[in-house]
C-alpha cells in the first residue's frame, strides 16, 4: 500500500487493525468503524500538535512586548532589559524612578504604567505617538510643563492622580484631543480650568483637591462620568452642558441645597453624602436615576423620591428621619431592591427592621443585610 500522505497512513494503520485476525477489533465492530476511530484519533493528534505550535509561536511573538518590571527599585528604566520599538506595554511601579528617559525607541507602545515612583517632571515621552494610556499615579509632580503631552495625540487614558499638581491651565488646546478619562485624584487643585478643549472627555475625576466651584465644563457634553468628592464645593450649578451624564459624585463638601439639577436627565447616579442637606428638592427631572446617597446629611422628612420611577437604591442613613410614615412613597417603585436608613431617629424603635419590611415587602436589602438575615414579623394570632 502507497504513502502518500496523512490520511493514506491512517488508512494503513487501521486495514493492519482489521487484518490482524481480530485482535484489534472489538466484537460487533465494523472495519468501517474502526478505520474512522483510527482517523479520529489521528486527527486529535494533528490538532492538539497543531495548537501547541500555535501557542509557541503566540508566545515568540510577544516576548519582549510587554514587559512587567513592577516592584524592581532599579532607579532607571531600561536597566537590566531591553528597550525597543516592539514594545507596546511597560509596566515599572515602584522602580524608585526619578526620570522619565530612554524611551526614544519605543515608537509602538500603548501602555507605560509609572506608578509609586519619585518622578517630579514630565519629559521624555516625545516619541511615544501610539501611546494609548499614561500613568503616573503616586509621584512627586508638581507641574504640568507647556507641551509636555504635545505628541500624545492618541492617548485616552492619563493617570496623574496623588501627585501635587495645582492647576491645569498649561494643557495647550492641541494636545490630548482623544483623551477619554483623565484622573487627578489627590492633588492640589484649586479650580476646573484648562479642560475646555477636552471634547471628547468621558471621565472626570477631581476628587480630593481644593475646588471650591463647579465652572468651566462647556465644552465637556461627552462627559458621562464627573467625580468631585472631597473637595470645597458649597453649591450645584453649571451643569447646562452635561446632558450625558450618567454619574455625579459630590460626597464630602459644603452643599445645603439640591438645586440646578434639571439639565441632568440622564443622570442614573448621584453621590451627596456627607454634606449639609435640610430638603429633598430639585430633584424631579432625574427620571433615570437609578442609585440616590444622600448618607450622613440633614434631611428630616423624604420627598420626591416617589417620583423617580427607575430607583433601585436609596440611602438615606445618619440623618434626621423620624417617621415611618415617610416610607409610603417608596411603596410604588418597583425597582427599589436596596434602602438604607440605620442612623436615623426611626431606628430606635424596637421593630424598625419589621415596620420597614412590612412597608416595602419587595426590598432584598435593609441596611447592611439581605433581608433573609431579618426576624420575621410573627404571624397574628388565630381568632
Amino acid at each position: 500500500m502507497s504513502s502518500d500522505g496523512p490520511e493514506s497512513s491512517v488508512l494503513e494503520a487501521a486495514g493492519a487493525k482489521v487484518e490482524g485476525g481480530g485482535s484489534g477489533v472489538q466484537e460487533g465492530e465494523s472495519p468501517e468503524e474502526v478505520r474512522s476511530e483510527a482517523i479520529e484519533h489521528e486527527v486529535i493528534a494533528e490538532g492538539g500538535a497543531r495548537l501547541d505550535a500555535e501557542r509557541e509561536l503566540q508566545s515568540d511573538a510577544d516576548e519582549g512586548r510587554y514587559v512587567d518590571m513592577s516592584h524592581q527599585p532599579v532607579g532607571r528604566i531600561g536597566e537590566g532589559y531591553d528597550l525597543g520599538p516592539r514594545i507596546l506595554e511597560l509596566d515599572v511601579t515602584n522602580n524608585r524612578l526619578r526620570r522619565i528617559e530612554r524611551l526614544e525607541q519605543c515608537t509602538a507602545m500603548e501602555r507605560l504604567v509609572l506608578r509609586q515612583n519619585e518622578i517630579e517632571l514630565i519629559t521624555g515621552l516625545g516619541e511615544l505617538r501610539n501611546l494609548v494610556e499614561l500613568d503616573l499615579y503616586m509621584n512627586e509632580i508638581r507641574d504640568l510643563p507647556e507641551g509636555c503631552f504635545q505628541a500624545l495625540t492618541k492617548l485616552e487614558r492619563l493617570d496623574l492622580s496623588f501627585n501635587q499638581i495645582r492647576d491645569l491651565t498649561k494643557l495647550r488646546p492641541h494636545e490630548l484631543p482623544l483623551l477619554k478619562e483623565l484622573y487627578l485624584i489627590s492633588n492640589k487643585i484649586t479650580a476646573i480650568d484648562g479642560l475646555e478643549r477636552l471634547t471628547c472627555l468621558e471621565l472626570l475625576e477631581l476628587g480630593d483637591n481644593r475646588i471650591r466651584v463647579i465652572e468651566k465644563l462647556d465644552a465637556q457634553a461627552a462627559l458621562r462620568s464627573l467625580w468631585l468628592g472631597r473637595n470645597k464645593i458649597a453649591r450645584l450649578e453649571n451643569f447646562g452642558a452635561l446632558k450625558n451624564l450618567r454619574i455625579l459624585s459630590l460626597q464630602s463638601n459644603r452643599i445645603v441645597k439640591l438645586e440646578n439639577l434639571e439639565p441632568l436627565e440622564q443622570l442614573e447616579e448621584l453621590y451627596l453624602s456627607h454634606n449639609g442637606v435640610e430638603v429633598m428638592e430639585g430633584l424631579g427631572a432625574l427620571l433615570k436615576l437609578r442609585i440616590l446617597d444622600l448618607g450622613a446629611n440633614r434631611v428630616s422628612k423624604l420627598a420626591q423620591v416617589g417620583g423617580l420611577p427607575l430607583l433601585e437604591e436609596l440611602w438615606m442613613n445618619n440623618n434626621l428621619l423620624e417617621s415611618f410614615d415617610d416610607l409610603q412613597q417608596l411603596t410604588s417603585l418597583a425597582h427599589l431592591a436596596t434602602v438604607y436608613l440605620e442612623g436615623n431617629p426611626l431606628q430606635r424603635d424596637p421593630s424598625y427592621a419589621q415596620r420597614v419590611l412590612s412597608t416595602l415587602p419587595r426590598l432584598q436589602q435593609l441596611d447592611a443585610l439581605p433581608v433573609s438575615r431579618y426576624p420575621r414579623a410573627p404571624a397574628p394570632s388565630p381568632i
